[in-house]
């Protein structure tokens, strides 16, 4: 009887976890064809971009979704910029493709030089802005235990598009208390 329970207990975890894989395909799927109705790319471009961007060898095992594709803010130089998330705390991921076909990926960012990813902190998510010079800029909340400190602390990361590739720029990284008040 025991082996019994352990087999029928052992089906129904593989149960859940394959449904679990066909939604999350199907998750993926409309998220796809959403961008697609925005963009002027197609559902299989998006999908090849967003797999690129991927951590995970099984895209059955990837659950991010496709925070921004924007296909307008990079465009003088025929670029793309996507930004992926996923997790808890939430996480976000990067990237610029080649607006010409296959879309080649450019570069793609996850986390600062000190090792601390672009992660939404309690009440301050990380924000990603394209300048007008069309740096990326990365802004992320540092935690802080510090009580005098009453706004969060934000530490920017400036990246710069050097005619190859964009290179974070050393001297626009800082620490800075700013508002929640966004434009």
């Amino acid at each position: 009887m025991k082996l019994v329970a352990q087999i029928a207990f052992s089906f129904a975890v593989l149960s859940a976890i394959s449904f679990a894989q066909e939604d999350l395909a199907a998750v993926h799927r409309d998220d796809f064809a959403r961008w697609s109705r925005v963009t002027t790319l197609t559902p299989v471009e998006i999908h090849q971009m967003w797999r690129s961007m991927s951590h995970y060898a099984q895209e059955a095992d990837d659950d991010s979704s496709i925070e921004l594709l924007d296909i307008d803010s990079l465009a003088t130089r025929k670029q793309i910029l996507m930004i992926t998330g996923a997790g808890m705390p939430h996480c976000v991921v990067v990237a610029v493709f080649d607006a010409d076909r296959p879309h080649r990926k450019i570069w793609q960012e996850d986390q600062g030089p000190s090792g601390h990813g672009f992660c939404d902190r309690p009440g301050s998510p990380a924000d990603i802005k394209i300048d007008t010079a069309k740096n990326i800029r990365v802004n992320i909340a540092l935690n802080s235990d510090d009580p005098k400190i009453s706004a969060p602390v934000f530490l920017g990361y400036t990246y710069k598009w050097n005619g190859t590739t964009y290179a974070r720029e050393p001297v626009k990284e800082s620490a800075e208390p700013r508002s929640e008040k966004r434009n």
